[in-house]
């Protein structure tokens, strides 16, 4: 286990900052940029269809949250982005989302366009190959992915993240925050350290228990090389 491990990929949460720039396509067959969301709040996440557990709790706590501000529905829009495209296709994601708001939109596109924007949005995927379950549509893979939400401003600036266990009301008051042009607190001690869990090693985490595994095994590793230290130090 190398250094790499405890370091890579960690990095804190986005600060105020011109959000990426992305051009993919609808559950329509349209195509989308982020441009034509300057006016709008805008949650963007990054799931797939075929998810067992992560994305549908992801998407029930958006249309929560969503719920809670009716006053400002043309003033917000929610951007989902597949972290599947072999099984995203345009098809797939009309079937999906044919319930869905007309605010709300699934994105895919070619996985050179993907990879790009989830790099620039930092989000880790990788495809997990496991024995089929004989459910229609699973196939025989899932998908680990980085968990978040990103908001972003009427100006298209990225304003805050939320990682880990957070509630539809933290969604619904930032969003409310963010519409009106009013300061959007940040996140507490806890969520600091749960985004970090999250954000920190050459792997994400899908839930609190993989990232607690992982700060046991970061701990561990302070251990180890503080006892290195000491040893040498002598």
């Amino acid at each position: 286990m190398s250094l790499n491990f405890l370091f890579l990929a960690c990095s804190p949460g986005p600060g105020k900052t011109s959000a990426a720039h992305f051009e993919l396509v609808n559950q329509s067959g349209e195509t989308v940029s982020l441009t034509q969301f300057q006016n709008k709040t805008v949650a963007l996440t990054f799931l797939y269809t075929s998810c067992p557990d992560t994305c549908p709790l992801y998407v029930a706590k958006m249309n929560q949250a969503m719920d809670l501000i009716p006053a400002i529905q043309n003033k917000v829009s929610v951007i989902v982005i597949t972290v599947d495209p072999e099984r995203d296709t345009v098809e797939t994601l009309r079937t999906y989302t044919g319930r869905w708001p007309s605010n709300w939109l699934y994105l895919t596109g070619s996985m050179e366009k993907l990879k790009s924007v989830w790099d620039n949005y930092g989000i880790f995927v990788q495809k997990q190959e496991m024995e089929s379950t004989g459910h229609i549509g699973h196939m025989s893979y899932g998908v680990t992915h980085t968990a978040k939400v990103v908001l972003i401003d009427a100006r298209g600036n990225t304003v805050t993240e939320l990682r880990g266990n957070w509630e539809a009301t933290e969604l619904a008051q930032k969003m409310d925050a963010i519409a009106a042009d009013q300061p959007v607190s940040g996140p507490s001690l806890g969520q600091t350290v749960i985004s970090f869990l999250f954000n920190c090693g050459s792997i994400a985490f899908q839930n609190l228990g993989q990232a607690v595994t992982h700060a046991v095994t970061l701990l561990g590793l302070l251990g180890a090389l503080a006892i290195v230290a000491v040893v040498l130090w002598r």
